[in-house]
């Protein structure tokens, strides 16, 4: 892994993911992207190692592992240094918690209707894969 890197381990379906997800994109990160899969036997024995929780998403940087999509939040606020902070800087700092809330319960709210439209798309292409 290289000194800078970051590394996210992640499943489609986590709305905490999509948290982590959206704040990079947001924020302009580059990262490479581990995609788990509970079958992988492999790559679970490597996100224990990391989380013996076995939760994700799961940030590594530098060494440092962070598994909370809330705090990997702040982590790339603070670490990356661009224009658009996803919490605010300075004295307004106290506010960036409840807004970080604001926008989990916003991912919550979202999260089943995107999963529906996920799941109608894998429908239809399987159906047009079998009927094919």
């Amino acid at each position: 892994m290289a000194n800078d890197e970051l590394v996210l381990y992640t499943i489609f379906r986590s709305s905490a993911a999509w948290r982590v997800r959206i704040a990079l994109a947001i924020k302009g990160v580059k990262y490479v992207s581990k995609a788990v899969s509970w079958d992988n036997k492999e790559l679970m024995a490597e996100l224990l190692s990391l989380n013996p929780a076995g939760r994700i998403p799961i940030l590594v940087h530098n060494g440092r592992v962070l598994t909370e999509s809330l705090a990997i939040v702040e982590y790339i606020d603070e670490w990356s240094k661009t224009v658009i902070d996803w919490t605010p800087r300075g004295p307004k700092r106290g506010r960036g918690r409840p807004q970080a809330r604001w926008k989990d319960l916003f991912i919550r709210a979202i999260g089943p209707t995107f999963l529906r439209e996920a799941r109608s798309h894998e429908w239809h292409a399987m159906h047009i894969r079998a009927y094919s």
